[in-house]
């Protein structure tokens, strides 16, 4: 069985623990610790296993965390093991690894009590480290996107969200997968990452992250995000991990290229038009970029994801950060249709 699908539900699993059960007790340690999340907040409810070191379909020894987070392995006979937490189906192991080759193995002596094996539980994807840093200024937030065997991904959007003011802001990954943000406000923002439409297999794609993020005062926020593929008929498998779900309310909409006038959603936006490429980027024969938007009831741009993983993230950048301040017309809700949808294909202009 591989590592990543162990569980708690083998009879074969069950049965060895039955047997250790009611084994001479002679020469048998304990493991303790404490599992927290990625900013150190305890986990309740976590099933801990010592998972043999030499065979990992051999549990040794199970136990569940408590309200503090707090774990206890009994009757553990001397060996060498992985200690794995699940919850929702994922694994997270000692000493704060997503994955098994990444894993600390804990070696235990006849009659040991080791204690203090304290970690954080990594799931393969999601946010997989928060780091605050003083810092004199505020509003900082950047970090990193890969996939779940630490691939950089280029083009995914990130939108951030003020509840509070409806205000957004969005920007895209280069080629390394990192993003950031400055003069952000200081406060907690809902956070959606989108990768590029064109990505994934059999139909599917990259799970669509949503979380929230707290900006302090004085602090520097990083955080490190992995994304796993999914199919595409069980991309809800994860409903906390998913972005807004698409509105019943929202209508097709032909946006077409910016400065056109196509359409039924026209920008009105001062800003809206031929962008100058960034600085460094070599013009190319064909260098537009085609964005997917949602645009809201009141013309403001809700989200933006790129259309291809492939194409320059620097300007795939330079175009999400643009066009999510831009401004469409405001729509006729008198139908229902509270969103609408389209493509924004938008061009860069050489520098003169």
């Amino acid at each position: 069985m591989p590592a990543a699908a162990l569980g708690f539900t083998g009879m074969a699993s069950l049965l060895m623990y039955a047997l250790l059960l009611v084994m001479p007790q002679r020469g048998v340690g304990t493991l303790a610790g404490r599992i927290v999340s990625v900013d150190g907040t305890p986990v309740a409810g976590v099933r801990v296993a010592a998972v043999d070191a030499s065979d990992t379909t051999t549990m040794a020894s199970l136990a569940q965390t408590g309200s503090d987070g707090r774990y206890l392995l009994e009757n553990v006979l001397a060996g060498r093991y992985y200690i794995l937490g699940t919850q929702d189906d994922r694994p997270s192991y000692y000493s704060g690894a997503a994955i098994l080759s990444e894993a600390k193995i804990v070696s235990v002596t006849g009659g040991a009590a080791i204690s203090a094996l304290d970690f954080k539980f990594v799931a393969s994807s999601g946010i997989l480290r928060l780091v605050r840093t003083p810092s004199p200024a505020s509003g900082r937030f950047f970090g990193t996107v890969s996939d779940t065997q630490g691939k950089p991904l280029q083009n995914v959007a990130v939108i951030l969200s003020d509840s509070q003011t409806n205000a957004r802001f969005m920007t895209g990954t280069n080629a390394a997968g990192a993003f950031e943000f400055s003069d952000l406000p200081v406060q907690q923002l809902s956070m959606e990452i989108l990768s590029p439409v064109q990505t994934g297999y059999k139909g599917g794609g990259y799970e669509q992250l949503q979380a929230s993020i707290t900006l302090r005062p004085r602090e520097t926020l990083q955080e490190d995000i992995r994304l796993r593929l999914v199919l595409a008929d069980v991309a809800q498998q994860r409903p906390d991990l998913y972005a807004r779900p698409v509105k019943q309310t929202r209508g097709p909409g032909v946006i077409g290229r910016v400065g056109s006038g196509t359409g039924p959603l026209r920008t009105i936006s001062a800003q809206a038009g031929p962008l100058h490429y960034p600085s460094g980027v070599i013009p190319q024969v064909d260098d537009a970029i085609v964005l997917q938007a949602v645009i809201g009831a009141d013309g403001s741009v809700l989200s933006l994801r790129a259309l291809s993983p492939s194409v320059n993230p620097e300007l795939v950048r330079a175009a999400i950060e643009a066009v999510s301040r831009w401004i469409f017309t405001p729509m006729d809700t008198s139908l229902g249709v509270l969103e609408q949808f389209g493509t924004i294909t938008v061009d860069f202009a050489r520098n003169n």
